[in-house]
């Protein structure tokens, strides 16, 4: 059978259609999903301090552009709460800091969206092709009741009385 040039141009075109696939198959398998794996306080904790910050690590670098306070918030009920979002790329974490200390013995709800990507472009919690986000991660925490005041960010200030 002698091959013509169509032919021959749609073998070459099936070839590196198969090739295209089994590479790309093999760099998503070997490309994790972006999960965050800790959480700071952890799902369910109670007693939490009212003056610390909420963090999420992730198994792997995240895109820093895309955590910020619309991709990681934190609410009491449908309140949220007002506080500045940072990345620490070397430990792979976001962090929430509230601007002022939380309530006592309230239930938060923290939120990283689906918002949030790795540096490839990649969704939280995505399917391997990346093309569908997951669920966001969301986690709940209890504060400590009122106990002894916290000091954070406060400045003592003392008078000589004379």
């Amino acid at each position: 059978m002698k091959m013509t040039k169509s032919t021959h141009g749609l073998l070459l075109l099936i070839a590196i259609l198969g090739i295209s696939f089994i590479v790309g198959c093999s760099l998503s398998a070997a490309d994790p999903t972006p999960a965050v794996t800790t959480t700071v306080p952890s799902s369910a904790d109670t007693s939490v301090a009212i003056n610390g910050p909420i963090t999420a690590t992730f198994n792997k670098a995240m895109d820093p552009a895309t955590i910020e306070a619309s991709t990681f918030t934190v609410t009491a009920g449908t309140v949220p709460v007002t506080g500045t979002v940072t990345y620490d790329a070397a430990n792979k974490t976001a962090i929430f800091t509230p601007t002022d200390n939380l309530d006592h013995l309230t239930t938060y709800t923290a939120t990283v969206t689906t918002g949030v990507t790795d540096l490839p472009g990649k969704f939280l919690g995505a399917d391997r092709a990346a093309k569908t986000p997951a669920a966001d991660k969301v986690w709940k925490f209890k504060t400590a009741g009122i106990g002894p005041a916290p000091v954070r960010n406060r400045q003592i200030i003392t008078e000589r009385i004379t």
